[in-house]
């Protein structure tokens, strides 16, 4: 859990830089983080108060319309 949470770190720092993983731009990379966060999720780590940047980057990645097809599809949330 120690070497997973130091990892999420990162990705928060690097979600503190911009809207999207890479900055400004969208990219393949933010779809793959929703995934690890919603595992973090189920995992019973509390994302919302550990990680907030990377919460609101899940927040503008649950906004997409393919992403709200793909969770309705799956029957899955980000949240549990």
């Amino acid at each position: 859990m120690e070497h997973l949470t130091g990892a999420y770190g990162v990705i928060e720092a690097k979600l503190a830089n911009g809207n999207w993983a890479l900055g400004e731009r969208y990219s393949v990379v933010d779809p793959y983080l929703a995934v690890f966060y919603r595992w973090g999720m189920r995992m019973s780590i509390d994302m919302p108060k550990s990680f907030p940047n990377w919460t609101c980057h899940a927040r503008r990645i649950e906004a997409r319309p393919a992403v709200q097809r793909a969770l309705e599809q799956e029957n899955i949330s980000l949240w549990r």
